[in-house]
């Protein structure tokens, strides 16, 4: 037997929304394609152009509590030499000056410190922490 009834609510809803996706698929096709479509991409391209760029913001500065200037905006480089593989200072000192525009005087004078483990220009070796003797577990 078949339900002859009247037409559900939820008949009538889906209905109305596939009509609904169905007429806007078709109206989105006659945009593209239609010769006022093809206009109004011209005028689109014409009046909306745009161009990608990044921009990227300047940081500001970080100071501590005491005001001291922690991070800046100006790049900082680092250069460090291992002191006790450093078989000619005078060239190592020559280069970095000419290359960095260093003063030779005071490059030279860094890398001719005598090797002392001591010296606050070398850092301290990371200390092992004490090994836990594991205590054997008693069985029950």
């Amino acid at each position: 037997m078949m339900n002859s009834g009247p037409i559900s609510r939820h008949a009538i809803v889906g209905g109305a929304l596939t009509l609904a996706g169905l007429f806007i698929f078709v109206w989105m096709i006659r945009i593209q394609t239609s010769e006022s479509g093809k206009m109004l991409y011209d005028w689109a391209q014409a009046n909306y152009k745009y161009s990608r760029r990044t921009i990227y913001p300047e940081r500001g500065n970080i100071y501590d509590r005491w005001g001291h200037l922690m991070a800046g905006n100006t790049e900082v480089y680092e250069l460090g030499a291992d002191l006790r593989y450093v078989k000619d200072p005078q060239t190592v000192a020559m280069t970095v000056s000419s290359v960095l525009d260093l003063d030779y005087k005071e490059i030279y004078a860094a890398l001719t410190i005598d090797f002392d483990p001591q010296h606050p220009a070398y850092p301290s070796p990371p200390r092992r922490k004490k090994s836990r003797k594991s205590r054997p577990v008693s069985g029950s």
